[in-house]
């Protein structure tokens, strides 16, 4: 199953919302993740450019929650199908960074983020079928 995740996971977006995406997440999470769903940071999978702050650096602790409850919900949301975590505008967050035709710290940062969301994802997942990939 692809990343489909063009939904609002809490109270007030009009779409079921699995209960299991709900249990011990703090009110800070949730503010967090309410954050992410109303800017973008999904469409059709986790938007990379997204996650910069605004020195540039990645805020790991926004997208590790993105990862854990995405994982969730896709496995939520299709239990007998493997699924899929497309990560989305991979050249956009090269050009924010400031590293856009600079193939050796593209490869660096591709690298980077393809091995900490995967393993995120790993942890997450309740299952032994799972793929991360950068989607063109």
């Amino acid at each position: 199953m692809e990343t489909n995740l063009k939904y609002k996971v809490f109270e007030g977006s009009g779409y079921f919302v699995e209960p299991k995406l709900l249990t011990n997440i703090t009110q800070e999470k949730r503010e967090l993740w309410i954050e992410c769903m109303n800017s973008g940071h999904y469409s059709n999978g986790i938007d990379v450019s997204k996650f910069l702050k605004e020195d540039l650096s990645i805020n790991l602790e926004k997208l590790e929650l993105a990862v854990t409850l995405a994982v969730t919900a896709l496995e939520a949301n299709s239990p007998d199908e493997d699924i899929t975590l497309n990560l989305i505008n991979l050249n956009e967050y090269y050009r924010l960074r400031g590293i856009e035709g600079n193939l050796g710290k593209e490869r660096e940062e591709r690298t980077f983020l393809l091995g900490f969301i995967s393993s995120l994802a790993g942890e997450a997942s309740n299952r032994d079928t799972l793929i991360v990939k950068f989607a063109k």
